[in-house]
């Protein structure tokens, strides 16, 4: 009799073993199936997400004290970028904006291959007669791929990049 109550213990427990491993199973499942969604979600996130995002991301956005991105236009591969600079000195202003410009210019033709044509619209800070600082327009040019193509970025210096440009035109 005691060997009967074994063997229906025994297959009592391997029932029960049986049923918390098909439990455990299905519990990964669900955790893997909802780690999948979590991250697809951000894939579709991103999709809808401002498309300029990576150029704001390269530019970086204008601050009271900090040179970036005040807006961009695009129209097909051609984009517009207002850009606000913050001059050491004004007397350098074109090559201090260079090394800042090419590198992030270099940044933006290596990452996105549908950019073909790039006009900057450049505002600087000025006095205004009642003693607040405001931001006028000061320099415009344009950038093309070509013209990223056939330079030699390795041997280009920052500070040169305002003479390989297209349509440069200062304001004083």
């Amino acid at each position: 009799m005691k060997s009967l109550r074994t063997l229906s213990l025994s297959k009592l427990c391997l029932w029960l073993a049986a049923l918390l491993f098909l439990t455990g199973v299905s519990t990964v499942c669900k955790s893997k199936k909802a780690e999948k969604a979590e991250a697809m979600a951000p894939t579709e996130m991103a999709a809808t997400a401002d498309p300029m995002s990576g150029i704001r991301a390269i530019l970086g956005e204008a601050k009271e004290d900090y040179p970036g991105v005040q807006d961009i236009e695009q129209t097909g591969s051609e984009m517009t970028i207002y850009y606000r600079f913050i001059p050491k000195d004004t007397n350098t202003f074109q090559e201090e904006l260079g090394e800042d410009l090419a590198p992030k210019l270099r940044k933006i033709y290596e990452t996105d291959k549908a950019v073909d044509v790039i006009r900057f619209d450049v505002s600087v800070p000025f006095s205004e007669e009642t003693g607040d600082t405001g931001f006028k327009h000061r320099l415009s040019f344009t950038m093309t791929r070509k013209i990223f193509i056939e330079t030699d970025w390795t041997g280009l210096l920052s500070r040169d990049l305002l003479k390989i440009v297209q349509d440069l035109r200062a304001e004083e």
